[in-house]
């Protein structure tokens, strides 16, 4: 049961009748508390109400509740209708917006939080997890063709014919970042004790490109691009020619929208958009009579973040 809900503290006025169980519930709830139907509030009622924030897994579908501008004191007005703490609140705000601040249910109920923000004065849009569909990562590219006004994409371990050359509207800069943390435990009936432990680690910068009418886009990574587009500018080095083309790109292109913040939202996103976080058992050792030792794998890994951050961006800039 909620834990919100004492149903001997309210007053029958101060109470809704489900229309599909005909249950009562307190006002301040958006579904009935028994079955879940969406209540029927009055417009007074609904500028009280609460959602019920619960957890949404990544692997979930959802409802995304994007903050796209916001007023001085949008932290301190905002963190109790958003069940968040004043540091978390603060590092929502404190950012480049756009950033997400909730992840819902329904539709219903991201809707209900895009008004209830906007009475506190900050400007909100919800978007659905089917829109930005992180799944379905940005085709990645081996190579560029640049024409006079536009590039042509050439797919990366595709045999099939290239897609046709188009002038972007969107670039979105950000990176890549994986982590691998492998551990071995001593286990027996009293203890644990980790007798060795190594972490491993790379960031490598990506850029997304998006034309006209493309939801799913395009990923440059420098592991297997092919930069001979930059010509006698080509470097030596995969991260100065990641460098080179984000300057051709923009120099190229100057009325395409260009995104450089990912990096500076990164704590913001991880509040309501986590990295992925493994954890996997390579096997287990006898190391006694009565102890063994276990070897565990944990990895980190910020694709599907960065993917949403992307396809975010895209959304807002249709």
């Amino acid at each position: 049961m909620d834990p919100d809900f004492d149903r001997e503290r309210l007053a029958p006025e101060e109470m809704v009748t489900c229309p599909k169980c005909g249950r009562s519930s307190a006002s301040d709830r958006l579904n009935c508390l028994y079955c879940g139907t969406a209540l029927e509030l009055t417009e007074e009622q609904k500028m009280t109400a609460r959602p019920v924030l619960r957890k949404i897994e990544l692997w979930e579908p959802g409802w995304n509740v994007i903050a796209t501008s916001a007023g001085p004191d949008a932290a301190s007005n905002s963190k109790d209708l958003l069940r968040l703490g004043s540091e978390d609140a603060e590092a929502l705000f404190e950012t480049d917006l756009p950033v997400p601040v909730v992840r819902l249910s329904t539709e219903e109920e991201a809707s209900f939080v895009v008004q209830r923000l906007g009475a506190l004065g900050i400007g909100s849009v919800a978007v659905a997890d089917d829109e930005l569909d992180p799944g379905n990562a940005p085709r990645r590219l081996r190579g560029l063709e640049f024409r006079e006004s536009s590039l042509r994409p050439l797919i990366f371990n595709d045999p099939g014919p290239d897609d046709a050359e188009f002038s972007p509207e969107l670039i979105v800069e950000g990176f890549l970042n994986r982590k691998r943390l492998e551990s071995t435990e001593k286990r027996s009936r009293r203890s644990e004790t980790i007798l060795d432990s190594s972490e491993t680690g790379e960031d490598e910068t990506v850029i997304d490109i998006y034309g006209p009418e493309d939801g799913r886009g395009f990923r440059i990574r420098p592991d297997g691009f092919d930069f001979s587009c930059l010509g006698t500018r080509k470097a030596f080095t995969a991260a100065e020619n990641m460098k080179l083309l984000v300057d051709e790109l923009r120099s190229r292109f100057p009325d395409a929208v260009w995104s450089g913040s990912y990096r500076r939202s990164r704590r913001a996103l991880g509040i309501v958009w986590p990295q992925t976080e493994t954890t996997s058992s390579e096997g287990v050792e006898r190391r006694s009579f009565r102890g063994y030792a276990k070897k565990k794998v944990a990895v980190t890994d910020n694709e599907d973040q960065f993917t949403r951050f992307s396809r975010m961006i895209r959304t807002l800039c249709r």
